[in-house]
């Protein structure tokens, strides 16, 4: 049987006042890796970071800065209340860490739309809207340092029936819908990819409506379906790694001046060591 059709039509989620979308479902070229400095997070203040309404409302709305975007968790709220309706599985998969993107969501108030936060040091955190949730470590083939690309994510574990069982509770997935601004390559028979604008303003109207146009044509074929979204410029729209573990980064800088203005105590940094402190974001393969 056909799943219900979808009741977001495209450019209808108003809540997030964006512009349209750049680019194609498709890409064209895949990552490239850059060198990792592996070890735990270095980034002072990180817990505090995480659990300030207003580094989250900075990091998802644009509150504070010269964007802001008021509407947008709701209507987050919405395509992902939506896709789950089309009787998919939402997960994050993200080059961050696992964790603190749990974090994050769960203080959104999003955490319940995703059956798990996923990273490519091979952390997973299983039900993530619980405060208790603990990191998992899988091991998937390839990869090195602990880490993997989210090519080698998505084949060694998403369509690896013993791990979505295992971290999941899925026995066998049919399709993915990938929705990244920097995504890697993944074999179109089996995935849908929707490309987001690199390092923009993350999901808007449009990027929004096609996740629920894709999701539904995907589960219109049968068969489970993972909607697997990036964390970083994805669902939210500022790229929260950055700002808190790239002291020189230009995210890091904006959400500092904002945490003046504000007066928050959550500034991301000690710029007294900001070599130390630096923590690249995705890894490298020899």
């Amino acid at each position: 049987m056909s799943p219900p059709a979808s009741p977001i039509s495209r450019g209808t989620l108003s809540n997030f006042h964006s512009p349209p979308v750049a680019g194609s479902r498709y890409p064209t070229s895949s990552v490239s890796p850059t060198l990792m400095h592996p070890g735990a997070s270095m980034a002072r203040n990180a817990g505090e970071l995480l659990d300030d309404d207003r580094f989250l409302k900075w990091l998802f709305t644009g509150e504070g800065g010269a964007q802001n975007n008021a509407g947008r968790i709701e209507a987050l709220d919405e395509m992902l209340t939506t896709t789950a309706g089309l009787s998919a599985t939402n997960i994050v998969l993200t080059n961050g860490f696992a964790a603190d993107a749990s974090r994050a969501l769960r203080n959104l108030g999003l955490a319940h739309h995703f059956a798990a936060v996923c990273d490519t040091r091979g952390g997973v955190v299983q039900g993530p809207e619980s405060a208790h949730a603990q990191s998992q470590t899988i091991h998937i083939a390839g990869g090195a340092g602990g880490r993997y690309s989210k090519t080698m994510f998505v084949d060694g574990c998403l369509f690896q029936p013993a791990q979505t069982q295992r971290f999941l509770n899925i026995p066998h997935v049919a399709r993915v819908v990938y929705v990244d601004d920097d995504p890697e390559r993944l074999d179109p028979s089996t995935s849908t990819t929707i490309r987001l604008p690199k390092e923009g303003s993350g999901i808007g109207s449009e990027a929004a409506s096609m996740v629920v146009e894709a999701t539904t044509e995907a589960a219109q074929q049968g068969g489970q379906v993972l909607v697997v979204f990036d964390f970083d410029c994805t669902l939210s729209m500022k790229h929260m790694f950055k700002a808190m573990h790239q002291p020189i980064s230009t995210w890091a800088r904006e959400w500092d001046g904002v945490a003046a203005t504000l007066g928050s105590p959550a500034q991301a940094y000690d710029r007294g060591s900001p070599s130390q402190d630096f923590v690249e974001e995705k890894p490298i393969f020899l």
